[in-house]
């Protein structure tokens, strides 16, 4: 039973539950005495539809014979099983498809159903189809195989490394999302080193970076141990879109919301910002602050 552990999401249409927008349902037999029936229905339906084509794929596929096991008596459960079962074992005499009638195929006694024989296995001739080398070709220019790490050489003041500058927001954004206080900076750079997302000789460089760049008192105040801080969590809006700040902390009472930007100001932010404080306003929080934070500058815009 593929759908045993299946969620429904179904937006009711009947007041007062229509206002909960999208919502999940276990799908489930009970479903038939609530407002979800419909949804019940046609996803049961396409349950039985997805069965039904697979079965037919798994009878369709093989080339000299075909096995099949079921159980001997399959109950009410065993949905396939008991339409094969009825299936060969139908016996009701239908002159215009006398046909399709396989139940003398059956052999209940002895437990198995056998239509057809199975053809002689005859190998295939290979002769013509065989070719011989007298050497065997490699290459050993190594230099066409390198390692790309996301982010190795950002720091480098070689003018080649530019093109890697654009993994930076990257790699940033990942460090504050692993960030919850200052004290974890050290284990969340040691983890990138592991990943071969950055190089160990960098580490140094790009901890200490890190270290500085949240030493304003502002920025300081957002990474400080006992914070209850929420990273890129997702926001399910009613018509099925995420939402993902970068950061969210509860702190003296208040909400704060803030964006991490890697390069220069736009005043688009200004509305993705704006529609975060809008949708934390409408899950019931208060007293809310939003910011723009733009790290590489250390500016910050309140939205």
């Amino acid at each position: 039973k593929s759908y045993n552990n299946t969620i429904l999401w179904v937006k009711p249409d009947l007041p007062p539950f229509n206002k909960l927008g999208i919502v999940p349902v276990k799908f489930k037999q009970e479903l038939e005495e609530t407002i979800f029936v419909d949804y019940y229905k046609r996803e049961r339906y396409s349950v039985i539809l997805d069965n039904l084509n697979l079965l037919y794929v798994a009878l369709t596929r093989s080339v000299d014979a075909l096995y099949g096991f079921l159980p001997e008596n399959p109950g009410k459960d065993n949905g396939i099983s008991t339409v094969i079962k009825n299936a060969i074992s139908f016996n009701t005499l239908i002159p215009e498809a006398s046909d399709l009638l396989i139940s003398t195929c059956l052999f209940p006694e002895r437990g198995y159903f056998e239509f057809g024989e199975i053809p002689d296995n005859i190998p295939e001739s290979l002769v013509g189809k065989c070719f011989t080398t007298t050497s065997y070709i490699v290459n050993q220019d190594l230099e066409s195989l390198k390692l790309k790490l996301h982010g190795e050489n950002y720091f480098s003041t070689d003018k080649s490394a530019k093109k890697e500058k654009i993994n930076y927001g990257n790699l940033m954004h990942e460090v504050f999302e692993n960030i919850i206080d200052y004290t974890e900076i050290q284990r969340t750079v040691r983890k990138m080193v592991n990943e071969g997302k950055i190089s160990g000789s960098e580490s140094d460089e790009f901890e200490e970076r890190i270290t500085s760049i949240i030493q304003s008192p502002k920025v300081k105040d957002w990474f400080l141990p006992g914070n209850k801080v929420m990273t890129e969590a997702g926001i399910l809006l009613p018509s099925g879109i995420l939402k993902r700040p970068d950061r969210v902390v509860f702190k003296d009472g208040k909400t704060i919301v803030i964006d991490f930007k890697f390069g220069t100001e736009n005043p688009h932010y200004i509305d993705q910002i704006e529609q975060y404080r809008n949708l934390i306003a409408t899950m019931g929080f208060n007293n809310i602050e939003a910011y723009i934070w733009y790290v590489d500058n250390n500016i910050i815009i309140t939205a």
